[in-house]
């Protein structure tokens, strides 16, 4: 088609570009076309992080925080128009969300070897193996011998350095632990594959993984229609009816197991027509009501007939309204579609409706979110999702514990027991709603006892804390034996002021709700995070002066071609040169007032200072 002016002025003055903009989280948005007119338009959208797009209705996820302009361009026939706006993100993306460690084992006749498979690492990486008989190691790649068989707890924690695309480093470390049997039998005897299921409809189950141990698993299904799934719990839809063959196989380090069973699917089979969903948004303006095509599942010609529930109808596919009286009509599209088939070509149709309310009301007042829970164990639920109406909803949900999750129906596991308020937020059009609930995970009942300990490793003045527990458990509370206040988390990092040795103590508690008391475990032990240091004597005496420092200092007694690194009290390094001579300037202009510290390592050892930036 081409657009032809017969006099009368230039058609492409009433064209106009226009979309607006729903937030969907903290990193993703909705973009909602409102074009005048809307039929036969092309679109291009640019996001501003370099990604395009060219439906009628866009949703954009960004994958770090900033500003960013959108712009959408229009094409009909021989005209085009543009417009832009611009969408802050401000969701954080933590670059230790990257790493993850990871490892397998196998088992000679003379000892163990343990193979690393951690992901994610930055520039500088250093490991920590603990083998569960009291031996560390911080090779990649230990091979270890155990005195006697028996059943070991091993745990790795990889500590790796990023560079922040910002300026300056960050550290971040990950654990990961397996239990590993060494002699007295086949560690995989007790490894057993394991599911249930649930059916959800007459042509979908949704299958819940009960496989133990859990820990460090890799899950294959196959549905038995030749699709197959890799997730932890699956949910799948089967074409046609008939009996099919459900199998899981689980893979823990060496050991391999699967399960089978059948599910009967007594739907009807595959018609091309189930495909095919009409729907569609709308926005009111001053001068009229532009509705936006959302229809699915097309095929290759499609046809549209609209009904205004003011007695006048439209064949445009996104059609622009203006209604004599306020009031509240029901608004329908039929698409009606016709597709390719093995037996030629079919024609399928479908109708949504909707309220519309023009003046006098909200729209948004019948849209209500909604859901029910059902428990598939102790620690772990299945939202369903109820929100009417419920056509091109957005979803967003948060758990209580942190999580949050966009899908329709999820399921989450809850790491520990206590009371959650589970929220979901539906975005539909210009609309949204919340609703919440609470749910009681219950975990183990009554206080049995639990293991805590600790690792901790030195970085310049700073030292780095990492807790771990035998049972999961709501909080850490940490005693650093040097007077300061007591911390919190299970990866904490602490400046101590030389010298040492510290006693430190950990505290860890889980919430027993079915005895409704308060589980508690404690761990104390000496570390000397100074145990390595210069001979100042033989090195001459090291001074820094002035301190406090304004735009630099100087560094007098240390040798030449010394590492000097400054360190925040966050432990992170902020500034590094090598020094000069006996006396060294450091510029510390580009550092914010506070207390650092100033690390000076030779071929003798390390030597710590701290100093003020005023």
């Amino acid at each position: 088609c081409q657009l032809v002016t017969i006099a009368g002025g230039d058609p492409c003055d009433d064209f106009e570009a226009c979309f607006t903009t729903t937030v969907i989280d903290n990193n993703s948005f909705y973009f909602i076309n409102c074009t005048v007119p809307g039929t036969n338009v092309q679109y291009e959208w640019y996001f501003g992080d370099g990604t395009f797009g060219t439906g009628a209705n866009m949703d954009h996820d960004y994958a770090t925080p900033g500003v960013y302009e959108v712009c959408l361009t229009a094409y009909w026939g021989n005209c085009a128009d543009s417009t832009c706006t611009t969408v802050t993100v401000t969701g954080s993306v933590d670059p230790c969300d990257e790493l993850e460690a990871g490892f397998s084992w196998t088992t000679p006749p003379n000892g163990t070897q343990f193979s690393n498979a951690t992901t994610g690492t930055g520039f500088q990486t250093t490991w920590y193996w603990t083998f569960g008989d009291g031996s560390t190691s911080s090779d990649a790649q230990p091979f270890h011998s155990y005195a006697e068989p028996g059943e070991y707890e091993v745990c790795l924690t990889a500590i790796t350095i990023y560079e922040l695309s910002g300026g300056g480093v960050i550290t971040c470390l990950d654990t990961a632990c397996a239990e590993v049997t060494i002699g007295g039998g086949d560690p995989c005897d007790d490894f057993e594959a394991c599911f249930t299921t649930t059916v959800i409809d007459n042509n979908s189950f949704y299958f819940i993984n009960c496989t133990a141990p859990g820990t460090n698993i890799q899950y294959e299904w196959h549905f038995g229609d030749g699709s197959a799934s890799g997730d932890v719990n699956a949910e799948h839809s089967y074409a046609e009816p008939g009996t099919y063959e459900v199998c899981l196989t689980a893979y823990w380090g060496n050991c391999v197991d699967s399960t089978c069973t059948t599910v009967t699917v007594t739907g009807g089979g595959t018609d091309p027509c189930d495909g095919l969903v009409a729907g569609f948004s709308w926005t009111t303006t001053p001068n009229g009501t532009q509705f936006s095509n959302g229809t699915t599942g097309t095929g290759f010609q499609t046809t549209w007939y609209w009904t205004f529930g003011d007695g006048s109808t439209s064949n445009d596919g996104q059609p622009f309204h203006t209604y004599a009286e306020p009031g509240v009509y029901e608004v329908c599209l039929t698409a009606i579609s016709i597709y390719e088939s093995t037996g030629g070509v079919i024609t399928c149709a479908d109708t949504t409706c909707y309220e519309v309310t023009i003046g006098g009301g909200d729209p948004c007042d019948d849209f209500e979110a909604c859901f029910t829970t059902t428990v598939i164990d102790n620690n772990s639920f299945y939202f369903i999702n109820c929100t009417a109406p419920g056509t091109n909803v957005q979803y967003l949900w948060n758990f209580g514990d942190g999580a949050v999750g966009t899908g329709a129906n999820p399921d989450h596991n809850y790491a520990g027991p206590g009371t959650y308020e589970v929220c979901l937020t539906a975005y539909w059009g210009n609309c949204v709603d919340s609703t919440c609930t609470t749910i009681v995970v219950e975990g183990p009942g009554g206080c049995e006892p639990f293991q805590i300990d600790f690792t901790a490793i030195a970085q310049g003045t700073a030292t780095i804390f990492q807790a771990t527990s035998s049972v999961p458990v709501v909080g850490y509370i940490w005693f650093f034996g040097d007077g300061s206040d007591q911390g919190y988390g299970q990866v904490i990092t602490h400046l101590y002021e030389p010298p040492g040795p510290y006693n430190v103590c950990l505290a860890a508690w889980y919430w027993n709700s079915a005895t409704e008391d308060t589980c508690w475990a404690e761990h104390c032990e000496e570390i000397d995070p100074f145990d390595v240091g210069i001979n100042e004597t033989a090195i001459g005496s090291v001074q820094l002066y002035p301190n406090p420092a304004h735009s630099s200092f100087i560094i007098d007694g240390a040798p030449l071609g010394a590492d000097l690194r400054v360190f925040s009290t966050e432990g992170r390094m902020v500034l590094a040169q090598r020094t000069s001579g006996t006396r060294t300037v450091v510029d510390v202009s580009a550092l914010a007032p506070a207390i650092y510290s100033v690390e000076v390592r030779t071929a003798e050892g390390i030597l710590w200072r701290r100093f003020a930036v005023e």
